[in-house]
């Protein structure tokens, strides 16, 4: 089974997928003042990138598996890699 969720404009606008399977979904959980007082709540991601900015790839080098985590290794076509 799958969901399909509303995401954020800025993860939309990131052409992130909005269809997950089940067993990647949790039940969100709200924090308890009471026992955990000052804990501050989590907020949508923020990529901290300008809005104007655009990161081309000029080739994924390489990938990896990190335990569950896909990891690449990327050109970027500015000439770094990360």
């Amino acid at each position: 089974s799958t969901y399909k969720l509303k995401l954020p404009p800025e993860l939309a606008k990131r052409r992130i997928h909005p269809t997950f399977h089940v067993s990647r979904l949790r039940r969100h959980e709200g924090n308890d003042d009471n026992l955990f007082p000052h804990r501050e709540s989590y907020t949508a991601y923020d990529f901290g990138e300008p809005k104007d900015v655009e990161w081309l790839v000029e080739e994924i080098m390489a990938h990896r598996w990190n335990k569950n985590t896909l990891q690449l290794l990327v050109r970027w076509q500015i000439g770094e890699a990360t």
